[in-house]
């Protein structure tokens, strides 16, 4: 009998877990709603001209469609690095 109430806790909540559709949500922004907040370039001196620029973006989302729960997004931060030698985003 233990066992049995043991696998209706453990199977129960996966039921529920596994009927819940998937549901895809996409977000777009506009030119004007992002800004750099913050832009460091580090030169690596590895290389002639090799620098590495690390960034963050913030998006303040104007007109967000609400998602599949009913939220709209208000802002992102986005973080990201580009890797240059002499301005050109590739290694020679």
């Amino acid at each position: 009998m233990r066992n049995f109430l043991l696998l209706l806790i453990i199977i129960l909540p996966l039921k529920s877990i596994s009927s819940e559709e998937f549901c895809e949500y996409k977000i777009t922004s506009q030119k004007d709603e992002v800004q750099y907040t913050s832009q460091k370039s580090i030169d690596v001196n590895d290389i002639d001209g090799h620098i590495i620029r690390v960034f963050k973006t913030e998006t303040n989302h104007k007109n967000s469609n609400k998602n599949c729960e009913g939220l709209k997004v208000i802002k992102t931060d986005f973080y990201g690095i580009s890797d240059y030698i002499n301005k050109n985003c590739h290694y020679q």
